[in-house]
């Protein structure tokens, strides 16, 4: 029974992605569970604008009565993400009656937008911001900078979790190209990265 629901609120959710259209978000089952997800959110705007982050979404065995859980693989530094584990804190009003897994996915995306600053999870990050933004800015940066510098390395054997390689003209200049004429926002894409900037640090 878990497993239908799971595969009922999975099937929802993917449609509600493609329907919004959110751009930067791709999100894929694992090959060996239903109850884990890998998912790479890439953020083009505001704070953590240029960061790139790899995150594997759980469903616990009580789901929907138990929300799922997203944790990047890397901890970012950010006032709503456990700084030791990486798990986003995504609330506590998970409605298991009318919330799904996309519900999961589009608050992490809404918090990489805009951090809430009244509900942290890691205060050190809430006092940076309020007390030296600019010593704030540079520790996001390195978050960025760690990310994406991460972001080729693969050490996952599931041939479902996303891969990607650095930017080459002569293979993926044509691509490049081609989804810059669509002008379009779609959820299930790969973007072609540059290699990280080194000057961030």
């Amino acid at each position: 029974m878990i497993e239908v629901r799971v595969r009922e609120s999975g099937g929802k959710s993917n449609k509600r992605l493609i329907d919004q259209k959110i751009p930067g978000l791709y999100v894929i089952p694992s090959s060996r569970s239903l109850y884990e997800w890998y998912g790479v959110l890439f953020v083009h705007s505001n704070l953590y604008q240029g960061g790139v982050f790899r995150f594997t979404l759980t469903i616990p065995a009580n789901f929907p009565e138990g929300m799922p859980r997203i944790y990047f693989e890397i901890p970012v530094f950010h006032p709503n993400v456990n700084s030791q584990t990486g798990e986003v804190n995504i609330g506590n009003k998970w409605n298991p009656k009318s919330h799904s897994i996309y519900h999961a996915l589009i608050q992490t995306c809404k918090l990489m937008q805009r951090p809430d600053f009244n509900n942290p999870i890691c205060q050190e990050a809430t006092t940076l911001y309020i007390e030296d933004k600019s010593e704030f800015m540079k520790r996001v940066d390195k978050s960025i900078f760690d990310c994406r510098t991460r972001l080729f390395n693969c050490d996952v054997a599931d041939p479902y979790y996303p891969r990607f390689s650095p930017f080459n003209k002569s293979i993926h200049g044509q691509i490049m190209e081609q989804m810059k004429r669509r002008q379009q926002s779609k959820v299930w894409y790969i973007l072609l990265l540059s290699p990280p900037n080194p000057l961030i640090h």
